[in-house]
């Protein structure tokens, strides 16, 4: 009966030292992930950008080999724990907040990306800062601009395609994916005659915020001109819109 004993005892501890020598290679042939993340809410402006910045466990995380073959993806941050084990390699890192291409007021996108090497049986610590990533444009009037027009709207259309009404209260900030964007005024002149005017913007990045600002005249008298004007940090000269009474 003895050597049954010594015989199943002897059993089990090779099976244990078989598992135990699987766990040590494993944990020999990768290693962890861990991702600190900040968020960076200024603008390439002179102006406050005003954005909330969103919350770390707010982002969604893409992790991806760099050579392609592997991939895989957070709903968020928080979700990625030390359980998870990536093999030996380098990796591009990827934290975003929003859709860029989703575009609207008060509808900021952020994104952060870096890269990393893990290490056999080691901790990779990923440090990334999260900024915008789509453009903000708000629209404002002079007191010139309001007295001249009987009526008057401003719409920005979107290099996507996308409408935005900017009426004289309208004070948010259209958030747009980088793209070419145009300004379309159509106005009614104090003689009763009706026009329309636009101008484009084409050089748009990200992080980057384009206050426009419409005046009439630049506030001089003369021959009737819509002034279209930027945040210096974006542009240095104005637009002047020609609209002379006919």
């Amino acid at each position: 009966m003895k050597n049954v004993f010594k015989t199943l005892f002897a059993g089990v501890a090779s099976m244990l030292a078989v598992v135990a020598c699987t766990d040590a290679d494993r944990d020999m042939d990768s290693g962890v992930l861990r991702v600190k993340l900040s968020t960076d809410t200024s603008v390439y402006t002179r102006a406050e950008s005003g954005i909330v910045a969103p919350d770390a466990a707010e982002f969604d995380l893409t992790v991806s080999s760099v050579d392609g073959e592997y991939t895989n993806r957070w709903e968020s941050l928080t979700d990625l724990t030390a359980e998870t084990k990536f093999e030996v390699g380098e990796y591009e890192v990827k934290a975003t907040y929003g859709d860029v291409e989703s575009e609207g007021f008060d509808a900021p996108a952020f994104t952060a990306e870096n890269t990393c090497r893990i290490m056999p049986s080691q901790t990779a610590l990923v440090n990334m800062v999260a900024t915008l990533a789509n453009s903000g444009v708000r629209v404002a009037y002079t007191d010139a601009f309001l007295r001249y027009f009987e009526e008057w709207s401003v719409d920005l259309v979107s290099g996507n395609g996308n409408t935005f009404a900017f009426g004289q209260e309208e004070s948010r900030v259209a958030y747009i994916a980088p793209k070419p964007f145009v300004i379309e005024i159509e106005y009614v002149k104090p003689n009763g005659t009706a026009g329309a005017k636009s101008i484009e913007v084409s050089d748009v990045k990200p992080r980057t915020f384009y206050n426009v600002r419409l005046d009439v005249n630049g506030g001089e008298v003369g021959a009737a001109k819509i002034v279209v004007s930027f945040d210096d940090s974006v542009a240095d000269e104005n637009v002047e819109i020609e609209i002379d009474e006919q």
